[in-house]
């Protein structure tokens, strides 16, 4: 069905993964402020939407399986300082 969901706590968000262009797992450093990630997904209409949230470096280990699932880059920028 050419289509990808994930899950939280009290939402779910069901995607046609023709419809992404690529993930962004970004990391943020702490410094003033609190460390976290982001799980961001990029639309081919040059849309994009922050899905996720978590400790930083979480999403990193699920990169290579999200590339493989959905044959879409999965781009790991380098982490930056909450300042």
């Amino acid at each position: 069905n050419h289509k990808i969901g994930f899950a939280g706590a009290d939402t779910a968000l069901i995607l046609d993964i023709e419809k992404i262009k690529h993930f962004t797992l970004q990391n943020i450093l702490p410094a003033k402020g609190a460390g976290y990630a982001d799980f961001i997904v990029y639309l081919n209409t040059g849309n994009y939407m922050y899905v996720f949230i978590e400790d930083t470096y979480f999403f990193d280990r699920f990169a290579q399986q999200l590339e493989k699932i959905t044959k879409k880059p999965v781009e790991i920028p380098e982490a930056y300082y909450n300042c």
